[in-house]
């Protein structure tokens, strides 16, 4: 969420308030803990709603600020009908992601089956997982004939993408010499219970 593009919220406000909240025990309440969320948001309709920003990596190695969380939300909407959420990178990142996107739908009308078998065939020597940026210096013979201004390279990773053949690091920008990871993709099962690639 990206609060400052978002026309739903009306102001914001950083460290707003401060929370009391109690901490449960297998017997009951044990303490009353204080926590002051990073950020507030008056929403248009009059709601409220309070975040804190913790990386994902933290958060796994931290599992109480899942709980933490959920008490809060507990205690904001009980006393002030307002919510509690913890964002992470990917919430307040989205620009990369946006990017790519946007490069994914530009180059959809490629097609060159050459440039995607040389692809292939630089990611199986390669192995992976590998770059964009890798691939591209391992795959030179193959250049645009898709579109005389992008690197057909690329647009044939973007391709094999699209196709659900590989997985591209959407958290990272793309473009010729991204480092953009490439994976091998998941299978996956559709709705008739079929392994699909």
């Amino acid at each position: 969420m990206v609060l400052e593009a978002d026309p739903e919220v009306h102001r914001i406000s950083s460290f707003p308030v401060e929370v009391k909240y109690e901490v449960y025990g297998p017997y009951g309440a044990v303490r009353v803990e204080k926590h002051i969320p990073e950020i507030g948001g008056l929403m248009r309709d009059g709601s409220v709603a309070f975040m804190d920003a913790y990386p994902l990596a933290h958060q796994d190695e931290h599992k109480w600020l899942v709980s933490r969380g959920g008490r809060l939300n507990e205690t904001l909407m009980a006393n002030h009908g307002a919510t509690y959420a913890i964002m992470d990178e990917i919430d307040l990142h989205q620009e990369p992601r946006r990017w790519n996107l946007w490069q994914m739908f530009r180059h959809m009308t490629y097609g060159d089956k050459e440039a995607k078998a040389a692809v292939w065939t630089a990611i199986l020597s390669l192995g992976f997982p590998t770059t964009i940026a890798a691939v591209s210096k391992a795959a030179v013979g193959c250049l645009g004939k898709g579109r005389p201004d992008v690197d057909g390279v690329y647009q044939a990773v973007l391709a094999l993408c699209r196709e659900g053949e590989i997985d591209l690091d959407h958290g990272v920008e793309f473009g010729t010499d991204s480092d953009a990871a490439i994976t091998l993709a998941e299978p996956f099962v559709d709705g008739r219970g079929m392994r699909r690639r």
